[in-house]
Parts: structure tokens; C-alpha cells; sequence
């Protein structure tokens, strides 16, 4: 038996797939007022993701912190991620690999220093997060990109 699929957004009259449930949740509102409302909570998200970038150099940020930063609940942030399809550690995590890319690409500092810049202690364990996300470690990034794998090590070139 083939499982039912979701509807696409273009399907039901352009509503992202939050709508049915808030639509159930808020009968009689018109489909504008809905698409609003969603615009709303969209808004909302990104401004909690730049609430996240700033954060990121913290090892100890939760999701405890990010709600008290928008006084809110833990559950309230909680839905909020869960409408986008993640969850709190899901996306700090997306965002401190995809910062530590950029990072490992345009500067030369060195991959320990990346690691603290991204809210890793150990950069042992930074190594470990960067190849699981992106496939390969942060000094093979750095060699495909054609930059030198010993950048900044602080000794001074043999004459």
C-alpha cells in the first residue's frame, strides 16, 4: 500500500503546509488573514535564527536560552522550530558548520580557533561535528579549496 503523500503548497491555493493545522485551530479566518499570520510566524523564526548566529560562539547555549532571550517557553520555541520542520539543536548545529565552512574558507586562522569561534571546546570535537555534517574533515576542506593546510601555526619559516 502506497503512503498518502501531503499536498503540495500550489495544491491548496498556495498555503504552506502549516495552514491546514492552523486553520483548524483558528476556523473562520480568511485566507489572507492566514497567509499573515503565517508571514508572522515566518518572521518570527528568522528573527530567533539571528538570535542563534550572534550565540554561536557559546558551548553552552540551549534552547532555554533562546527563549528567555524572546520571553517565551522552552515548548512555545519549541513549536516554533517544529512548524520549520527542526528542532533547536538541529538548526545550531546547521548554523555553527555552515559558519565554521565559511570560516575554514575566507580566513586563515587556525581550525582550533574556528572550533572556539563556533562554540566547540575541544577541537577534537569539532573535527568529529564537521566531518559528519559536511562529508569531510575541516583540514580536507581547506586543502580542496587549495589553501595551505598549516595556516597560522604561529612557527616561523626555516630560512
Amino acid at each position: 500500500m502506497k503512503a498518502a503523500t501531503a499536498p503540495q503548497a500550489s495544491e491548496r491555493g498556495g498555503i504552506p503546509r502549516e495552514g491546514p493545522r492552523l486553520a483548524r485551530v483558528t476556523p473562520g479566518l480568511s485566507k489572507s488573514t492566514l497567509a499573515s499570520q503565517l508571514d508572522e510566524r515566518l518572521q518570527f523564526y528568522v528573527k530567533v535564527l539571528a538570535e542563534m548566529r550572534k550565540r554561536l560562539a557559546d558551548p553552552g547555549y540551549e534552547l532555554s536560552d533562546c527563549a528567555g532571550a524572546f520571553y517565551m517557553s522552552e515548548r512555545s520555541l519549541h513549536r516554533v522550530f517544529e512548524e520549520q520542520g527542526t528542532n533547536f539543536s538541529e538548526q545550531l548545529y546547521t548554523l555553527r558548520m555552515r559558519l565554521a565552512r565559511r570560516l575554514l574558507l575566507d580566513s586563515h586562522l587556525k581550525i582550533a580557533e574556528i572550533a572556539h569561534r563556533v562554540g566547540y571546546r575541544q577541537p577534537s570535537h569539532f573535527a568529529k561535528a564537521y566531518r559528519r555534517f559536511h562529508g569531510h574533515s575541516p583540514r580536507e576542506e581547506r586543502r580542496r579549496a587549495g589553501m595551505p593546510t598549516r595556516l597560522c601555526t604561529g612557527r616561523r619559516a626555516a630560512a
